[in-house]
């Protein structure tokens, strides 16, 4: 009997919830993508691609093998829109203001599940923080969406509803970070537009900020805190100065590499305003206002380190996210300077949060590494080089959906190792990893220590 109840505890486990709502949501998206009401020719199309269009938009990664813009009708559209709305405001978030509409009480499970998907470390009012978040999320898109389709409108001569479906469509794959375009240019046609870019530049920070930071800073701002305590927390001091940080080194750095390059012909505004585009889509976008496959191979390694870092935790993108990161890097800082604990702006790091840190970048580079692997054997006979395959791994994983070029060219076993990169990259390594063990957290012997000799 007590084997039974642990089994059912494992099974309502908040990692197992979120990784089963996200199977579920990417199986009934497949389904729906591959009915011909979904597709432009009207027929039915069962394979590979429904699935891997349902899980990168579940994922919020937007790496696209057939090019939906042509190939899906106005209802597959819809489909994949509303799918990227669930992933990337979060499947457990949406679901629960619904059942708490309805009345329903949550569980313990369940609200940890919910504070989990939100990047909340904290207990506290889930009704109250859903609907903030859900109200917060549905302003940014809606006021971008607004802006958008006044822009095409009046200036690329869409008429009124198109340009209403359009800058929709476009505001969430910013705000989500998903990177879907129903043009096949993505958004090169774009380039030289600063005030439709800015609007996208704008959504994409701020969906890859996350609810606690803005929260955060809302709080600050209407000063509800006390005045012992109204500066911002450190979690939100690292992702705030962490983005500015890779930000302005992406650019900067990208600007000097593509001056002459995929840049040549611009504008020295236009340049500017491209390799900030270029570096913030990079986060985890997805949007391409060049050519990618145009990037020099130094750019092109670059993206990968960026696409890698991510977003924040908590937020519509992905990579192994910005906190983690700084974490690593102070504690590197540290170690040279002979230091037993890792510190930030005056404050001691737990060292759970230091291992919790060198874990996930671990695991991160091991499935990006095996994954590169599978595709060198799955796809040698197709003759892709190298870069592309690393690329379209690491793009996968980071949520991100840039690509060279390899993604519509992957046999059907590179598409599914692709999938798996996007699922685990969405969920993150250690919640699948904890969403799959049948063992329950709990103290656990403490041996006595020996010392080791590493390095």
């Amino acid at each position: 009997m007590r084997a039974i109840i642990r089994k059912t505890k494992s099974l309502q486990s908040p990692q197992r919830l979120l990784a089963l709502t996200f199977a579920a949501a990417i199986a009934i998206g497949a389904a729906l993508l591959a009915t011909p009401a979904a597709n432009a020719d009207g027929r039915w199309h069962v394979g590979i691609d429904a699935l891997f269009l349902s899980t990168s938009a579940v994922c919020v990664t937007g790496l696209d093998s057939i090019g939906i813009g042509a190939s899906l009708s106005r209802f597959g559209l819809g489909v994949m829109l509303l799918l990227v709305e669930l992933g990337g405001l979060g499947i457990m978030t949406v679901g629960t203001f619904f059942f708490i509409a309805m009345g329903r009480r949550l569980s313990r499970s369940e609200e940890d599940a919910v504070m989990t998907s939100l990047g909340e470390g904290r207990a506290g009012n889930v009704a109250a923080i859903i609907r903030s978040s859900l109200l917060f999320a549905l302003a940014w898109e809606a006021a971008g969406a607004a802006l958008l389709a006044r822009s095409l409108h009046e200036n690329y001569g869409l008429s009124g509803a198109e340009a209403v479906w359009q800058g929709a469509f476009m505001s969430v794959m910013a705000f989500c970070n998903a990177g879907f375009t129903i043009a096949a240019e993505s958004m090169i046609p774009y380039a030289h537009d600063p005030a439709l870019l800015g609007v996208l530049l704008v959504l994409m920070i701020a969906g890859g900020l996350g609810f606690v930071v803005h929260a955060d800073l809302l709080a600050h701002v209407l000063r509800r805190k006390p005045r012992a305590s109204r500066r911002i927390s450190l979690h939100s001091h690292l992702v705030l100065v962490g983005t500015g940080v890779v930000l302005a080194v992406g650019t900067v750095a990208i600007l000097a590499l593509e001056w002459s390059g995929a840049f040549d012909g611009f504008t020295v505004l236009d340049k500017a305003l491209g390799a900030l585009f270029q570096t913030v889509t990079s986060r985890t976008t997805g949007f391409a206002a060049v050519q990618t496959t145009s990037l020099r191979t130094a750019t092109t390694i670059l993206v990968m380190g960026v696409m890698f870092v991510g977003a924040a935790p908590g937020s519509t993108g992905g990579g192994i996210k910005i906190t983690t990161a700084v974490v690593l890097c102070a504690t590197i800082r540290d170690m040279l300077r002979n230091r037993d604990c890792t510190e930030l702006r005056a404050r001691t790091v737990p060292r759970r949060v230091v291992v919790d840190a060198i874990a996930i970048t671990l695991l991160s580079l091991a499935v990006v590494g095996s994954a590169v692997f599978a595709l060198s054997l799955t796809e040698e006979g197709l003759g892709l080089a190298a870069l592309p395959l690393v690329f379209e791994a690491v793009s996968a994983f980071t949520t991100t959906g840039l690509s060279l070029g390899a993604t519509p060219l992957l046999s059907a076993a590179g598409k599914g190792f692709i999938i798996l990169c996007m699922f685990v990259g969405r969920l993150g390594p250690v919640t699948l990893a904890l969403s799959l063990s049948s063992r329950q957290a709990g103290p656990g012997r403490r041996y006595p220590e020996e010392n080791v000799i590493v390095g």
